[in-house]
């Protein structure tokens, strides 16, 4: 055994040199890379096994391209909703990175914004996250409900992940909070989220869901029902249809992008 077991975490990906492994996958809700050593002898030794710290506390990573196989250092992405994306060298030996390359964003300044988590009380006790980017001289903590877009697509187990996202600035420029909702049907939280807990019989717990998050947003004061817009795109959009039909009183605007209703 290489790696022990673990029904929280995912492997999606393993890359080999001559020092050490480089893993990707998924835990605690984000997409996550681990290392674990290599002896001389080509044995894996599990306890080098260890997970990469990065310094926010949401983000998207991912292996990137690697065609040196005898080095200590692993090309990895990375992105945030405050983040243009990224590429780094990772150096196992020193944990240190090297910027790589960034993606310019003109006019842009991350010192502006601010992005934390939420978690909302699904109808069956599941704690659902949600993922929440502003500028931090909107004050959603204040007396006044904030304007906020809460988006969510949960199907087939896509995750849509915490990164950087050009269109919407606009929105957070014009004081708006923007949300995702990380609901089941998506697959951020393992495979289960989507095969055990958002399909089939199980699918309601997508719409569900997207109503506990919003449910959630309206009764911590940070917005109202005629301040909270929705979008989802596609099966993002049957989302929509459900969502509107379930609880009508609950949003001011929705978005449905080619929406799977008919």
């Amino acid at each position: 055994e290489v790696i022990p077991y673990d029904p929280t975490r995912k492997i999606d990906e393993v890359e080999v040199f001559s020092t050490f492994l480089a893993i990707e996958g998924r835990q605690d809700g984000l997409t996550q890379l681990w290392t674990v050593g290599v002896t001389g002898a080509g044995v894996v030794d599990p306890a080098t096994f260890k997970r990469v710290e990065f310094p926010e506390a949401m983000y998207e990573c991912a292996l990137s391209t690697n065609k040196v196989y005898e080095t200590t250092a692993v090309r990895v992405y990375y992105s945030s909703l405050t983040t243009p994306d990224m590429w780094q060298d990772y150096d196992v030996v020193t944990g240190e990175f090297r910027l790589v390359k960034q993606k310019e964003c003109l006019n842009f300044d991350s010192d502006a914004y601010v992005c934390k988590r939420a978690w909302a009380k699904a109808d069956d006790g599941t704690m659902v996250p949600m993922s929440m980017v502003h500028r931090k001289d909107v004050d959603i903590d204040g007396p006044a409900p904030t304007p906020t877009m809460l988006y969510a697509y949960g199907s087939y187990g896509v995750c849509i992940d915490p990164c950087f996202h050009r269109m919407i600035l606009p929105y957070l420029d014009r004081g708006m909070l923007y949300v995702i909702a990380h609901i089941r049907g998506g697959g951020e939280m393992g495979r289960y989220w989507y095969e055990e807990q958002g399909k089939y019989l199980n699918k309601r717990n997508t719409f569900s869901d997207f109503i506990n998050c919003a449910e959630h947003l309206v009764d911590t004061g940070v917005t109202a029902p005629e301040k909270l817009a929705i979008e989802g795109r596609s099966a993002g959009g049957l989302l929509m249809g459900a969502v509107l039909n379930m609880r009508p009183d609950l949003f001011k605007i929705a978005i449905s992008g080619v929406p799977f209703v008919d």
